[in-house]
């Protein structure tokens, strides 16, 4: 179990389809930055054994996993702080928001020493 954010359109992450984020549009965003790339491995290991995902399609975040397009949104669980940064950056280009399973909106402040942190909209 785990803690997911969430880029979407929409101010609830269960209302996707509505304004989804396209697969098209994400292979924009990781062809023009490149701290992204797609993942090759489309597979996760359980303690079962290795575990195909379909439908899902996993992003890099400097060469290690981080995201994965799905469902008209990018999620991420347990994210660090790069990468809820990073997901803000994405958002900004793709007009979306990044939510928590809580419906949470988290953004990111930058002092006036340049330093950037990220807030919540419960902590802002």
């Amino acid at each position: 179990m785990g803690y997911e954010l969430h880029i979407v359109r929409t101010r609830d992450w269960h209302e996707v389809e509505q304004k989804p984020i396209t697969k098209s549009e994400m292979e924009r965003i990781v062809a023009n930055d490149p701290e992204l790339s797609w993942s090759t491995d489309n597979s996760i290991q359980t303690p079962y054994g290795t575990l195909e995902v379909k439908g899902h399609h996993g992003i890099l975040l400097r060469d290690k996993p981080s995201m994965s397009w799905h469902s008209g949104r990018v999620s991420n669980k347990n994210p660090s702080n790069a990468e809820i940064i990073k997901m803000i950056e994405i958002a900004a280009l793709l007009d979306a928001i990044v939510i928590g399973d809580e419906g949470e909106l988290y953004q990111v402040k930058t002092d006036e020493l340049g330093n950037q942190q990220v807030v919540s909209a419960n902590d802002a």
